[in-house]
């Protein structure tokens, strides 16, 4: 009986040693994980902004395309 206890504390023990180790690594791994995400954050960030850049600037673009075409449609039929 005394041999049998013995032998199921060592295994509670490596058993809780290994829960150590496990804990230990999801920590770090939240960590990285965490760092990851706020990376990526950041670059959806610039990504957002960049497209609101561009999407301004392309905007204009079409706008004074568009008020060009109409004036030279207006010269056209001598509207002007």
């Amino acid at each position: 009986m005394e041999h049998r206890l013995t032998q199921l504390e060592a295994t509670t023990r490596h058993i809780q040693d290994d829960l150590r180790g496990l804990r230990t690594e999801v920590r770090d791994f939240k960590g990285e994980m965490r760092d990851f995400q706020k990376d990526v954050r950041s670059e959806f960030r610039d990504v957002r902004y960049q497209a609101r850049t561009d999407f301004r600037l392309l905007f204009g673009a079409i706008i004074t395309v568009a008020v060009g075409m109409a004036a030279l449609m207006a010269k056209g039929f001598h509207w002007v």
